[in-house]
């Protein structure tokens, strides 16, 4: 795998949108959200800013209606 090439780890979907966990080397292991469309496909929200892992790429997901639970770190 290329040192830029994202990793896709574990996913979710909650009504429209698709979660998972992405891992670069720009943001560790973060989560991403998409709508299906190039323009609404993105970085959700970073746990941990910078290129620490901020969740485990082990971690359990589950989801309730609207909610997304797992574990992160710290």
């Amino acid at each position: 795998m290329a040192k830029d090439q994202p990793l896709v780890q574990e996913y979710s979907t909650i009504k429209t949108r698709m979660w998972f966990l992405i891992t670069t080397s720009a943001h560790g292991t973060e989560w991403w959200k998409s709508d299906g469309t190039l323009s609404g496909t993105g970085l959700a929200f970073e746990v941990t800013p910078g290129t620490q892992m901020g969740i485990s790429s082990s971690t359990h997901i589950a989801t309730n209606g609207d909610l997304l639970f797992f574990s992160a770190r710290g």
